[in-house]
């Protein structure tokens, strides 16, 4: 299960700013994320993999916090974006 609590990304006096309350995703199968570009999709993405931390708040994978537990779970989170090529 992945939890997102409290998330908050972003300078406090910014156009752009990343907030999420609360999120559990706990089902298996396929989520989607639907939004107009600049909404903060891959952001959220990125903070849910452990990749970015955000600038308060925390996401969780089996309880674990992705980015202080990064070393422990990273084999467990997998992030592929579209402009990430395998080949360059």
């Amino acid at each position: 299960m992945i939890s997102c609590q409290h998330i908050y990304y972003g300078p406090k006096k910014s156009d752009f700013q990343l907030l999420i309350d609360k999120r559990d995703f706990d089902q298996e199968g396929i989520t989607a994320f639907v939004g107009p570009n600049g909404a903060g999709k891959s952001t959220l993405f990125k903070v849910m993999a452990g990749i970015e931390a955000p600038t308060s708040g925390e996401a969780k994978f089996e309880g674990m916090n992705v980015f202080k537990d990064y070393e422990v779970i990273k084999n467990k989170i997998h992030l592929l974006t579209w402009d990430i090529s395998p080949y360059s």
